[in-house]
C-alpha cells in the first residue's frame, strides 16, 4: 500500500510540473508603418491588423482619431484593415502619393481622401522608439485620462482617452 501512495505521489508531482505554465517565446512582430498625409497621418500597427488614422474630423477640424462608422466598439481607435477593396479612381498631384497596402485599404474603404488628402511621402516602416515624452496625468483615483497608444517615427506620442470623459478623443504631442 505504501508503494502505491509513493507511486501516486510521484505521478501527481510530475503531472503538476508538466502543467506549470511554460514561458513561450514572443512571436516576432513586424515594424509599425507610418505614412504622412496632407492633413494628418496613418499608422499601421506592428501586428498589421489595424490602422490608426489621425486627421481632421467633423467634431474636431484641428485633428483627432478617426473611428470607423462600422467599428465593433464605440471607441475603437484602431481601424481594422479588413479585406481588400478596390482602389478609388484618383490621381494625386505631382509630389503626392496614393496609399497602398493595408494603409491604402483603409484609406480607400472609408474614402479618407476627403479628410486626409493624399499621402505626402511613401510608407515608412520604422522601429518604434522608446517614448520619452510626458507621463500620463492621473485623475483623482490614480487612473490616467489619456495614454500613449503609439510612438511616431519622430518620437511624438499618439495619446488617446481611456476614461469616460476622454473616450473618443486623441491628440499628438506637440513637435519640439
Amino acid at each position: 500500500m505504501v508503494k502505491k501512495w509513493v507511486f501516486l505521489g510521484i505521478l501527481l508531482i510530475s503531472g503538476l510540473a508538466a502543467c506549470q505554465p511554460q514561458a513561450k517565446p514572443t512571436p516576432p512582430l513586424g515594424k509599425p508603418v507610418y505614412q504622412p498625409f496632407e492633413h494628418g497621418f496613418m499608422l499601421l500597427r506592428a501586428e498589421g491588423d489595424c490602422v490608426y488614422v489621425f486627421g481632421p474630423t467633423a467634431n474636431d477640424p484641428d485633428g483627432n482619431i478617426f473611428i470607423a462608422p462600422d467599428a465593433q466598439k464605440p471607441f475603437a481607435y484602431c481601424t481594422a484593415v479588413g479585406t481588400a477593396v478596390a482602389p478609388l479612381p484618383l490621381t494625386p498631384a505631382p509630389g503626392l502619393y496614393l496609399p497602398t497596402g493595408a494603409i491604402g485599404n483603409v484609406w480607400n474603404r472609408y474614402d479618407l481622401q476627403k479628410s486626409l488628402g493624399y499621402a505626402t511621402q511613401p510608407e515608412q516602416a520604422y522601429t518604434e522608439p522608446v517614448y520619452l515624452g510626458p507621463t500620463p496625468v492621473p485623475s483623482g483615483n490614480g487612473i490616467p485620462w489619456m495614454m500613449p497608444l503609439a510612438i511616431l517615427p519622430d518620437g511624438r506620442g499618439l495619446w488617446c482617452g481611456v476614461r469616460a470623459a476622454t473616450n473618443g478623443s486623441c491628440e499628438v504631442d506637440a513637435a519640439e
